[in-house]
């Protein structure tokens, strides 16, 4: 049986290292709101990007074959930099907190 509780004793350990402290120094939080801010710059940059060859069939018109790619792939794009930057959003009010 002691052998049982043993077990027991390195779970909780695990669960211990595995939180964040509360109280972390400044330094980290920086850090942290600078890898959110950079995050929210490629999110925005992809975004425009993405729209940019979305909409770029309506210059082109309707005589090229491949108009349909690009506008899937102008939403991938788009939809992929909202994503990063509504993830880096997320984490920029997190840091300042």
């Amino acid at each position: 049986m002691s052998d049982d509780d043993d077990d027991d004793d390195d779970d909780d350990d695990d669960e211990r290292s595995n939180r964040q402290p509360t109280n972390l120094p400044q330094a980290i939080r920086g850090k942290d709101r600078r890898d959110a801010g950079r995050a929210l710059l490629v999110g925005a940059v992809l975004a425009v990007l993405g729209a940019a060859v979305t909409f770029s069939p309506l210059i082109w018109g309707r005589s090229f074959a491949w108009n349909k790619y690009f506008v899937v792939c102008g939403l991938a794009l788009t939809l992929l930099g909202a994503g990063m930057m509504l993830n880096g959003g997320f984490d920029w009010l997190r840091s300042k907190r």
